[in-house]
């Protein structure tokens, strides 16, 4: 969507400058005239392609969108339309990417358009199941009890993601602060060493002479070591966000005890969180299985979307359903079963989502209690070396300064 830049005034004359996304220019005028401003000079943006790319690497807090759902809960529940909210919400808004799309969405309701469409503008912001619960509620007329439920599953979703980082931040420092002691020692602190040790003409042990050259070689080479190691992160980065590499990394990461339960619970904690909310809002039972499956960290996620979809336009029970598919756990069948015959599925599904939650936790506890004195045995061994390494030459040299020795 093209960016106008805009040079305007508001009711206290005072001078505004910004961007505004739009259509047309006769949109931009509109949204801006919302906002109570006089436009002085308003023209597209040289390069749209890059504006546009400029804005959506900004983001849209999740803690925005949990704001969002729980205000328009209210709002609705209060009578208030849903152009006067997103007014509003533009308005008071201090992020600039959220208050151009709280313009936007706005503009599309006073053109007659649905809500849903609005934010199906926005897709990196608002998924499916989103878009499905928005779509749901306007078509049934539960609009309120949508946004309800969207905003406690996201809510939840962000506690066990804050839970997840806070726990795997310890070790991560510890990881952090070993790799730049090891490249400081190497570069600074050795090559010091090595010097001394050159110059006395030692007979030194190999794995002594070995990290000395190392160390030497590193010192005279740091603007290539300090490339390598950016080009390294780098390579990392693109590997993790690609497709192929995150299914390379969760072949590996599931080969491991600890980190394949912690994985597997992590997805049927959010599977069945956003299952509940799609059939709580009044979204058909197939269609709400294909949009839960999207939310699956799965490599096989669309295989599996496709199978759930044929077993149940043939009428097979979900129970049997998620029995029938190796993923899923004996357990989480049982209850679906008990759901399906109480009628009570909606509530049966968040059940078991708590229930995984707290595995997942209970998960990561068992993981970083283990990864911990990994860490301790791995930072003995480096100081074992270390020791071994540059203790014994050190004794030799003391050997020979001594007299009569």
């Amino acid at each position: 969507m093209p960016v106008f830049q805009y040079k305007a005034t508001n009711r206290k004359g005072k001078l505004m400058t910004g961007t505004v996304t739009a259509a047309t220019e006769k949109e931009a005028k509109t949204l801006l005239a919302d906002q109570n401003l006089q436009i002085l000079i308003l023209k597209e943006s040289a390069s749209a392609t890059t504006a546009s790319l400029h804005f959506f690497k900004k983001g849209f807090p999740t803690n925005e969108k949990i704001s969002l759902c729980r205000n328009l809960a209210v709002m609705v529940k209060a009578g208030l339309s849903l152009e006067e909210a997103f007014e509003l919400f533009a308005k008071s808004a201090a992020n600039q990417t959220v208050r151009e799309v709280f313009q936007s969405i706005g503009m599309a309701l006073r053109k007659g358009e649905p809500l849903t469409k609005g934010f199906s503008q926005y897709p990196r912001f608002f998924d499916e199941v989103f878009l499905s619960m928005i779509k749901a509620g306007e078509s049934s007329g539960t609009l309120e009890q949508s946004f309800a439920y969207m905003g406690q599953q996201l809510k939840q979703e962000e506690d066990l993601r804050r839970k997840t980082i806070n726990a795997l931040l310890y070790p991560l420092i510890v990881i952090c602060l070993m790799m730049g002691i090891g490249v400081l020692m190497m570069t600074f602190v050795l090559p010091r060493l090595g010097r001394v040790f050159l110059t006395l003409n030692l007979e030194l042990p190999f794995l002594t002479k070995t990290l000395l050259q190392v160390s030497l070689f590193l010192e005279k080479n740091i603007p290539l070591l300090i490339v390598s190691l950016l080009g390294s992160a780098s390579a990392v980065v693109i590997a993790v966000t690609s497709r192929q590499g995150k299914k390379i990394l969760y072949s590996l990461a599931v080969r491991l005890p600890v980190v394949k339960n912690l994985m597997l619970y992590y997805n049927l904690a959010r599977f069945n969180q956003s299952l509940s909310v799609l059939l709580k809002g009044g979204v058909a039972v197939g269609e709400s299985l294909a949009i839960a499956s999207g939310v699956l960290a799965l490599t096989n996620k669309g295989k599996l979307a496709a199978s759930f979809n044929e077993k149940v336009s043939r009428g097979q029970p979900l129970a049997d359903v998620f029995a029938e598919e190796p993923t899923f756990p004996s357990l989480m069948a049982r209850m679906v079963a008990v759901g399906e015959k109480t009628g009570k599925l909606e509530d049966i599904l968040l059940d078991v989502a708590v229930f995984y939650q707290e595995e997942v936790e209970n998960s990561l506890k068992n993981f970083v209690a283990l990864l911990e004195p990994l860490l301790m045995i791995a930072v003995g061994i480096g100081v074992g070396i270390m020791i071994l390494a540059f203790i014994s030459p050190i004794y030799s040299l003391i050997g020979k300064l001594q007299p009569g020795v």
